[in-house]
Formats: C-alpha cells, sequence, structure tokens
C-alpha cells in the first residue's frame, strides 16, 4: 500500500525540515485513522527535519506515528478494512523514531465473532527497520489497533482479505 499518498498538509520550515502531516489514510480497501486525535493520523519527515532533532531517517514516505493526542504516550492507529470487510494482518516493517532501548509495539485485532488476539513485537532501538510478521491467529479480523510505547517509524504493512470459503477447491 503506498500510503503516503493519501490526504496530507505540510508543515515546511525552512530551518528545520519538513514534517507532512496526513489525514486518515484510505489505500488499497482500507483505512487507517487515529484514535486518539482528529486534526491528523500520522506523520512523515524529511532528512533535515530528522538531522535538526537526531532521530533517524529511512525515506520521505516513511511513516510515524505521532504522540500528543489524548494520551501522553505515542497515539493508537485503527486499521480497518473498507465497507466492514474483514481481512489478514502479515507483517510490517518497524524502527525507533530514535535511540531508545524498550520500544515494544503491541497490535490487537478484532476477529468477526469479537474475539481479540494480541501480538507485541520489540524493537532493537537501534536504526534500521525492523521485519516483524504477525502470527496465523491474526486472520479474520474486523479491525486491528497498532499501539507503539513510543513514536515508531513504520512501511511496508502488509494485509490481505481472507480466502472466501468459495475460494476453496476441493480434489
Amino acid at each position: 500500500m503506498e500510503l503516503w499518498r493519501s490526504q496530507r498538509g505540510q508543515h515546511v520550515h525552512k530551518q528545520w525540515g519538513t514534517l507532512t502531516y496526513y489525514g486518515p489514510i484510505t489505500a488499497s480497501g482500507f483505512s487507517i485513522t487515529n484514535v486518539n486525535r482528529t486534526d491528523f493520523a500520522v506523520t512523515s519527515l524529511d532528512k533535515t527535519f530528522a538531522d535538526n532533532f537526531n532521530y533517524f531517517f529511512h525515506e520521505t514516505h516513511t511513516l510515524t506515528v505521532p504522540a500528543g493526542g489524548s494520551v501522553p504516550t505515542a497515539d493508537t492507529l485503527l486499521i480497518q478494512g473498507q465497507n466492514g470487510g474483514l481481512f489478514s494482518a502479515q507483517s510490517i516493517d518497524l524502527d525507533t523514531l530514535f535511540a531508545a532501548a524498550g520500544q515494544i509495539a503491541t497490535f490487537t485485532g478484532v476477529k468477526a465473532d469479537n474475539s481479540t488476539v494480541t501480538q507485541t513485537f520489540s524493537l532493537d532501538g537501534g536504526q534500521g527497520m525492523q521485519s516483524f510478521r504477525f502470527d496465523t491467529t491474526f486472520v479474520g479480523l474486523k479491525s486491528l489497533q497498532f499501539a507503539p510505547s513510543m513514536n515508531e517509524y513504520f512501511d511496508n504493512l502488509v494485509l490481505t482479505p481472507p480466502l472466501l470459503q468459495s475460494d476453496y477447491h476441493l480434489a
């Protein structure tokens, strides 16, 4: 999903670089909203901004989960299939914004029967995206919440619709 192509506004400061604010994201049949704020959902930053604030930098289109909404920690993102469709979570790439030990990202999925599944990923605190795979329980989801312990970069979120019963072929 090219999430960065969604609705956006920019905060540009020539000396400090560019921080881009994105509204709720709708792409590839999914929506991503921020449950802690309504002014924007996620952000991205350019290399100048990252350098000025001693943040790691990956590329301009890598998104970050902001902080400062209705909670003192990083905000929580809500991911849903458009039109209420069910989906599965496959994988995501994550990194810390700066060198910090003990950062985690907790994902909680709500299934069609309203049961929940949870998985927590521990980040290494060093610069460089880490790839994480969701376990096999993250199928048939109505929604998925992404709650990092601090601001975190994310990219390459892979979500797929589940197979329908009519897609199974018996031999």
